[in-house]
């Protein structure tokens, strides 16, 4: 059995920054977390059910609220539920995608012509 992979902030990022679309139940196989545990944590707009670790659920909130990751919730409960992670673009990021190559591109190509 290979190692195992420990869900630290970095880990979980760069998985996620990997995909468009993260399920929760990917992220449960990949790290290899038990399948039963959950966490009720709760941000600024109330409770979020986590079908995963506290540790980990904690880690992933913390991206949301960094503005790393993004949640999707589930729209069959009343409550919060998250099925998903999506990484968020940074600005920078966003507008070094936007440049039209007509007007110059990427700011690095700029810099070397």
């Amino acid at each position: 059995m290979g190692k195992k992979r420990k869900p630290n902030r970095q880990g979980i990022l760069r998985y996620v920054r990997g995909r468009g679309f993260t399920p929760i139940s990917e992220l449960r196989r990949y790290f290899e977390l038990e399948p039963d545990e959950g966490t009720v944590l709760e941000d600024e707009e109330g409770k979020i059910y986590f079908g995963l670790p506290e540790d980990v659920a904690k880690t992933i909130l913390t991206l949301a609220k960094d503005g790393k990751v993004g949640l999707e919730f589930s729209a069959d409960f009343a409550v919060r539920v998250p099925i998903g992670v999506y990484p968020i673009k940074q600005r920078k990021e966003m507008a070094e995608e936007s440049i039209p190559e007509s007007l110059g591109g990427r700011p690095e190509d700029r810099k070397s012509a």
